[in-house]
Formats: C-alpha cells, structure tokens, sequence
C-alpha cells in the first residue's frame, strides 16, 4: 500500500482464475483460504486455500442457474437455484461438497427463488420473486440438529395500492 495526497492506496485485488467460462454469481467467503462459488450452468466451486479453486458436481444440477451460496463452515454450505417452479431450490452439503442433498424444491409453478441469507450456521430466510402481489418468504432452521427443516412459508404483506408508483415518481423528479 501506498500513501498518494493523504490516500492510502492498496494494491489491486489479484487475478484468479476459477476454471469455468461461466457468470458467477454467488460468493461466500468464509476466510482467507476458504471460499465458495455459484453460477450459471450448474456452476458450483470451493477453495480451500485461497488460491485455486475445485469445480464441484451437484447431481442432477447441470442445467440449474446455481444464484446464491452459504458457506456456513469449511465443510457446510448451502447452494441455492433460481428458476421458475421446480428449478428453484436448495441443496445441502456437511462434508465440503463431496455429497449434496436436496432440501427443498419449490412446488408453486409461479414461484421463483431469488436469494437466501443465513444469520447462524442454521438459521435463515430464502426470498423469492412475487407471487399474486406478495413476496414468499421461507423460514430455514434446524431442528434438533437433524439436518434442516424448513418451516412455515409465510409472505411479506401486500404493497399498499400506489406506494411503488409515488416512489417511481419521485426518483423520476431528482433527474
């Protein structure tokens, strides 16, 4: 790092290369050497020391948009697919994703996972895309330490009739 007029400037992030030709976009950084990667076309990766990275297999998931990832640990994580009706779903890995499970698929047809996001190893919430003018949310927790039961879907209450159309305006206006 240098110091430029009172700046401190960092050296720049360095290159790596994760092997795949594909869009990432999920990433979950445990610490300095443990990472983990989603993205399109089944795309799921894991590094364990920082610096190169292992493409892993989610069986049946070739064709699945991997969105969002969890790595609650250097060995559990969570890997979530976007897409509508049963393309939306949640896998499960405890062994550093030699095996994954399925934990839940999504059974509406209209339904669509968009993103998930874990307050303790065990605790979290999936959102997903509108439903009949209401926002599904799904409760993640564990029970008894027996893997992951996820409970009560529950949804956000509906917009108030004009509330995005007033916020529309108003960022119109600041132009």
């Amino acid at each position: 790092a240098a110091a430029f007029g009172g700046l401190l400037l960092a050296a720049p992030w360095p290159v790596q290369h994760t092997g795949p030709d594909v869009e990432l976009r999920g990433i979950a950084v445990r610490d300095e050497a443990h990472a983990w990667a989603s993205g399109a076309k089944g795309t799921v990766l894991r590094t364990k020391d920082g610096t190169s990275w292992e493409a892993l297999r989610i069986p049946g998931g070739d064709d699945l948009d991997f969105r969002d990832v969890e790595g609650v640990s250097a060995e559990v994580a969570y890997l979530m697919a976007a897409g509508p009706g049963n393309a939306s779903r949640i896998y499960k890995t405890v062994d550093g994703g030699a095996n994954w499970s399925l934990q839940i698929q999504n059974t509406d047809p209209a339904g669509f996972y968009d993103c998930f996001a874990f307050w303790t190893p065990t605790t979290g919430l999936t959102m997903a895309g509108s439903v009949a003018g209401r926002l599904p949310v799904l409760r993640i927790s564990a029970q008894h330490g027996f893997g992951v039961e996820f409970q009560t879907r529950y949804s956000l209450p509906l917009s108030r009739q004009g509330c995005v159309k007033a916020r529309l305006d108003l960022g119109a206006q600041r132009r």
